[in-house]
């Protein structure tokens, strides 16, 4: 009975070290989810009937006190779009403001895809700027976070995972894959490494299997994309056949 009892006592002793050494990342996530945004639109379900009003669509990311990156499809809907071409947008501290879409690089071509978007709000004061990491030093096994907003519900969540793949090659892209949980309303939220540095963008991501574009990819096809008003731009891009 002795033996028995100690055997227990010794389980739950190691049972309260493995609890107290799981990492806390609440010092990180007050860094890295204050720069997530909320692309707005309106949208009515098709089963209800019933129209929402400034419903998230999709997550962006802040780089600059002016500048905010997003995905291309983010974008190119109808239903995120005001009449003008502008970007309805909800900042961490709850703001509503509107932004221009100044760059916008969508193509669907295989071995030409593209899918990412610059917006930009002249008047600043946009709140938390991600710092930026390099994309090109991650590797396999290493810890990366995804911030979002989750099926449009979930706002600013803050999600950990492992780097799966390392630059993962695809008809429509180059992208990194995770394991950290995403779903749609996450696509063109920001991912970040352990030491709170924004290393890329998330555009897919469901049944436990996320991918992002390295960062450095996204600024590629910003720095490539032309500067024109969107309507313009938005002709420009290219669409899958398919």
């Amino acid at each position: 009975m002795k033996r028995v009892v100690l055997a227990l006592a010794a389980m739950f002793l190691s049972a309260c070290v493995t609890v107290s050494q799981y990492p806390d990342y609440s010092e990180l996530a007050s860094q890295v989810v204050p720069s997530n945004v909320q692309l707005l639109g309106t949208f009515t379900n098709d089963w209800t009937g019933i129209t929402k009003v400034d419903a998230v669509f999709c997550s962006g990311y802040v780089v600059s006190e002016t500048q905010i990156y997003t995905a291309g499809h983010c974008v190119d809907s109808k239903q995120v779009r005001q009449p003008n071409g502008q970007i309805k947008v909800r900042l961490y501290d709850g703001r509503i403001v509107l932004a221009d879409v100044v760059k916008f690089a969508f193509s669907e071509e295989d071995g030409k895809a593209t899918d990412s978007a610059l917006l930009e709000v002249k008047a600043g004061g946009l709140g938390k700027v991600a710092k930026k990491g390099d994309s090109k030093a991650l590797k396999q096994g290493q810890q990366v976070v995804i911030v979002g907003n989750t099926f449009g519900e979930l706002t600013n969540s803050f999600t950990v995972g492992v780097m799966s793949y390392v630059r993962r090659s695809f008809d429509w892209g180059v992208y990194h894959q995770t394991d950290a949980l995403a779903g749609p309303g996450n696509s063109g939220g920001p991912v970040f490494n352990m030491q709170g540095e924004l290393i890329g963008m998330l555009t897919r991501g469901g049944g436990g299997v996320s991918f992002f574009v390295p960062l450095d990819v996204v600024e590629a096809e910003l720095a490539a994309a032309v500067n024109k008003p969107f309507e313009e731009l938005r002709h420009m891009a290219k669409r899958s056949k398919k």
